[in-house]
């Protein structure tokens, strides 16, 4: 950061480098009304398509058409509440949450891992764990200005990282470690670990993926049936080519929502993992194409605040570039496999599927927002050049007075040249 002049100091005496500029201010408002506007649209848009999806299912276990729905406006609501909690609390609050977030995530898989008996699903917990580690190295790196000098540094982010990669190994996920390893990547990317720092978590992760794939004829069937088709039950080829008629069967414009008819014929996760099928059917080429450009806009308004908070809070510009990953990816992940170019689903879609990930969601939308709203403010580091000036001090004496105060620090000023003058 460039040392301030005399210029860059009011009447007062007072520093004006921590107040932004007209454009920034603008540029940071324009972007938290897109991704504000498109976060509840998908919101609204989800909770009717969950809907749609998950009533069949509802009917036929003897229970409300309303049951499903009910539930994920209560996960929605923890999501909620959750996220205006961490929106609003102080930023030094928030600094010492992380790690604990981080660490009573790791401890939730952990139980979850040798007991197998917990309330919250794993893809809640799998999505809690990306998010906690997100939320840490951004932390981590920010800490040391995105700038590690020693490899002895990068202990404690390989350390968790390959941690909770073994943990989701052994759950046995392909997409939802996929989905970490982008995660870890990216902020390994943003946090300057450098092309070698991120190869090597590549090498550390990917190796031990491989080997335990090749471990297990069934996972090893499981890759070469999505290469060489046909290998797989009748029941589950049943169940491919009910998916891939259900998205035929949508068109240009779909058939309407709520008028989806493959639904009820009995194909397996169509209100989580393949309701992005009964959205196509129903909404057609058109509505895909309206929630792909609503997820770019979040992609959008994410990477552009991490880019314009690089230089004044490398905490928000760290977890901002995060966070989108997480949505983004998230959704890239599941159409890729609904669309059958990744062999498998096992992530939920952001926004549209059933189940307690939406709270995670929400959580995530909230922190993406906060860093949206606060990012532009740089962070209170105390430096050399801050000025106690009285109060009784106005004018040119003040000037006077925190220019020779700052050449007593070393910075030069400017002002000496205009009395010589």
């Amino acid at each position: 950061m460039a040392r301030p002049r005399y210029d860059d100091w009011n009447f007062m005496g007072e520093s004006l480098d921590n107040t932004p500029a007209y454009g920034s201010t603008f540029r940071f408002r324009h972007l938290t009304v897109l991704f504000t506007a498109s976060c509840l649209i998908l919101f609204v848009l989800g909770l009717v398509c969950a809907y749609s999806a998950s009533y069949p299912v509802a009917l036929a276990g003897g229970r409300s058409h309303y049951y499903y729905l009910t539930r994920q406006l209560l996960f929605a609501g923890i999501g909620l509440v959750t996220g205006l909690v961490a929106y609003f609390i102080p930023d030094s609050l928030l600094r010492l949450l992380t790690p604990l977030v981080m660490f009573g995530s790791l401890t939730i898989q952990i139980v979850n891992v040798f007991l197998r008996n917990i309330y919250m699903t794993y893809e809640s917990i799998f999505a809690l764990m990306v998010l906690s580690i997100v939320m840490y190295l951004s932390l981590y790196f920010a800490n040391r200005e995105n700038h590690l000098s020693r490899l002895r540094e990068l202990v404690f982010p390989m350390l968790f990282s390959v941690l909770f990669i073994f943990l989701i190994a052994v759950q046995q996920d392909i997409m939802y470690l996929v989905l970490f390893l982008a995660a870890v990547i990216i902020m390994f990317a943003v946090g300057g670990v450098g092309f070698w720092g991120v190869l090597l978590l590549f090498l550390y992760s990917s190796v031990p993926a491989v080997c335990w794939i090749l471990a297990d004829r069934s996972k090893v069937s499981f890759i070469l049936n999505y290469f060489v088709p046909g290998l797989d039950s009748a029941e589950q080829a049943a169940q491919v080519l009910l998916r891939q008629r259900c998205i035929s069967g949508g068109g240009w414009f779909g058939k309407g929502l709520g008028m989806g008819v493959f639904k009820l014929q009995g194909i397996e996760g169509m209100s989580t993992y393949y309701i992005l099928c009964n959205i196509i059917e129903e909404l057609g080429f058109a509505g895909v194409t309206a929630i792909f450009i609503l997820f770019m806009i979040i992609a959008y308004c994410g990477y552009r605040c991490s880019y314009f908070t690089r230089n004044t809070n490398l905490h928000y510009s760290n977890l901002s570039a995060g966070l989108t990953t997480v949505l983004v990816w998230q959704f890239l992940i599941n159409t890729g496999s609904v669309l059958g170019l990744i062999p498998t689903a096992a992530v939920s879609l952001p926004f549209f599927s059933i189940g307690s990930d939406i709270a995670v969601v929400m959580l995530e939308c909230a922190l993406l927002l906060r860093c949206l709203k606060r990012g532009f403010m740089k962070e209170s580091v105390p430096s050399s050049t801050d000025l106690v000036v009285p109060d009784n001090m106005t004018g040119e004496t003040a000037g006077k007075t925190g220019a020779s105060m700052m050449q007593n620090t070393g910075v030069s000023t400017g002002y000496e040249e205009k009395e010589e003058n």
